[in-house]
């Protein structure tokens, strides 16, 4: 049920901090929005759960755009129906979140990334204590300082706070989710004074994810990232192999999201130097 993006928004936030933009990556929500009020004659919880049902459906059929867009409509319609759960934005950041890294046309990325910061908002304003709000938040983001770098500063500043927020609480939430994106984090940002980077502590935080899911293939990613940027390289090496053999297996088991998992296997063991 979980869905799992790739890393390039998580690197591409740490990339752009060092522009130096500045902008705000929080905006004052709209209370006349949708997921903010409470229409009567649209909340039908029955209906909430048919929706949801049909948008997980939908959603597992990725990588094709079509039925993702849709499975985005139906979660937001759900969310809608049952308006004091948090179930139906959940669903619809998590699409949006997807959609922000697989759309080719830019100007669509851009207004999906916006939309994805938007709606997980609203998540935390419906359940400010559940733990899925912040994470997704957190990559909700990423993706948007890939597409309006000016969010890039506050947006890492924002995104550590949360995913050391759901570290506390539900660890283990998203396959380690929170240690694997913030180990990217550590990794690849500047440090201090411009921003959060330290390469061993994400070092660390891959270790954790991997210890708690050994066999998903994005913990091994994340840690054979990490190595690499430690120059531990023959370990980054190995783990870059590990993560590619088990995420062919995930793919021979119909895992939607093993086509990118590979992908990026191949490209870091294409950018390991040499021994």
């Amino acid at each position: 049920m979980s869905q799992r993006p790739p890393a390039a928004a998580v690197l591409l936030l740490a990339a752009a901090v060092l522009v130096g933009s500045c902008a705000s990556a929080l905006k004052p929500l709209d209370p006349s929005s949708d997921l903010g009020r409470v229409d009567p004659e649209r909340v039908d919880p029955a209906a909430a759960d048919r929706l949801a049902a049909e948008a997980e459906d939908l959603f597992s059929r990725r990588p094709e755009l079509t039925p993702v867009e849709r499975a985005e409509r139906l979660w937001l319609e759900s969310a809608i129906a049952s308006p004091t759960s948090a179930r139906g934005i959940i669903g619809a950041v998590r699409t949006k979140v997807w959609l922000a890294h697989h759309l080719e046309d830019r100007a669509r990325r851009r207004i999906v990334a916006r939309s994805a910061v938007e709606t997980a908002q609203w998540c935390g304003r419906r359940e400010p204590n559940n733990p899925a709000c912040h994470y997704w938040l957190a990559l909700a983001l990423g993706v948007q300082a890939d597409a309006h770098r000016a969010t890039a500063v506050d947006g890492l500043r924002h995104m550590v706070r949360q995913l050391r927020r759901v570290i506390e609480s539900a660890p283990e939430l998203e396959q380690a989710g929170p240690h694997r994106i913030l180990a990217r984090v550590l990794v690849r940002a500047p440090g201090w004074p411009t921003g959060p980077g330290d390469p061993d502590a994400g070092l660390e935080h891959a270790k954790l994810a991997v210890q708690m899911f050994p066999q998903y293939p994005p913990n091994l990613l994340a840690l054979a990232a990490a190595y690499r940027e430690v120059d531990e390289i023959e370990a980054s090496r190995a783990r870059f192999q590990e993560a590619l053999e088990m995420a062919r297996q995930w793919q021979q088991r119909g895992d939607p999201d093993a086509g990118d998992w590979i992908q990026e296997a191949n490209q870091g063991l294409q950018r390991v130097p040499a021994m």
